[in-house]
């Protein structure tokens, strides 16, 4: 019984971090934060760039430039932060985006950028199919998708729905009635 289970443990964890997903991530070192810098700098910047060098190609039909420049390229963008501070270092894809200059760096931008619109996790769209099953029962199976639409959307952002005074406000406003709609 423990084998099995275990077994289905490791296969799962090689089919969410396989080997698109563990290329990808090889992007997260050209983060300055991320970048490894010792005496010997030639050894840092092979494991550096072979690192890098998976996860373009997986992104290789999107530079225009051989590998040979983006390598070259990735070397001046590591130069710059080599000789600058620790703590100074950008820490985040959105951090180093902001210090990296489009028209230096117009590839490692871009790989910034891909970088940054990665999803840290699943969870949000594991709520709105939960959120799917719960309003989308049986009884209303016929319903719109703009409905459905629209109710998910509320349960999904009930802290922005206006109060039930305000709602009534808005309504006594909008047309003339014959009775007076005073509170």
């Amino acid at each position: 019984m423990y084998y099995p289970t275990l077994d289905a443990v490791i296969q799962d964890i090689h089919l969410r971090f396989g080997n698109m997903q563990q290329k990808a991530v090889g992007l997260s070192c050209i983060i300055p934060a991320k970048m490894t810098f010792t005496n010997d700098a030639d050894s840092d910047n092979d494991n550096d760039w072979r690192q890098l060098s998976g996860a373009i190609d997986v992104y290789a039909g999107i530079f225009c430039e051989p590998p040979v420049a983006l390598k070259q390229e990735y070397l001046l963008w590591r130069r710059k932060w080599q000789t600058s501070a620790v703590d100074s270092r950008p820490k985040t894809a959105l951090s180093s985006l902001d210090q990296c200059s489009e028209l230096l760096f117009p590839n490692i931008a871009l790989l910034l950028q891909i970088l940054a619109t990665f999803p840290i996790a699943t969870v949000e769209a594991e709520r709105m199919f939960s959120k799917v099953e719960q309003t989308l029962t049986a009884i209303r199976s016929t319903m719109h998708e703009s409905r459905l639409e629209a109710l998910l959307l509320l349960q999904q952002h009930r802290t922005l729905t206006p109060s039930v005074a305000a709602v009534i406000d808005r309504f006594a406003l909008t047309a003339a009635r014959r009775l007076k709609f005073l509170l």
